[in-house]
């Protein structure tokens, strides 16, 4: 069972017409994963006869993506743990859970599951048949 009603998804995270869970990144993630590739734009490689050009596989892209949408959801938890205010607490809970959802499609630990998990319990809701 889906942990939120059929009209409601986390931030970024739709169905396609074929009931399909897809997502795209909120401008929030992408400036998060930004950050990551910034820190690492310096790194270059010898590519061809050309030098000096960003050299990143596609394993280091979906890698450097999903730890940039992970230091997002841990930043929205953060901000969840010191917010009195409950309605606002359950959004930076969801927007920290479809970040992590969405670092587990780039680079799928074990670790996002749990942290999943732990969000959803976080919100209160019927977890039963989550990860199925």
């Amino acid at each position: 069972m889906w942990p939120f009603n059929k009209k409601m998804y986390p931030p970024g995270i739709s169905k396609d017409g074929q009931e399909n869970l897809t997502f795209e990144l909120t401008e929030e993630e992408k400036q998060e994963v930004s950050k990551v590739f910034h820190d690492v734009e310096d790194v270059s490689c010898e590519q061809g006869s050309q030098k000096g050009d960003m050299c990143v596989a596609n394993e280091a892209f979906n890698g450097l993506t999903s730890l940039g949408l992970f230091n997002y959801a841990k930043d929205q938890i953060g901000l969840s743990e010191i917010c009195s205010d409950h309605n606002k607490k359950g959004k930076f809970i969801d927007k920290a859970f479809a970040a992590i959802s969405k670092a587990y499609t780039f680079c799928p630990l074990p670790i996002y599951k749990y942290d999943l998990a732990c969000f959803v319990e976080m919100t209160g809701k019927n977890t039963t048949g989550f990860f199925e």
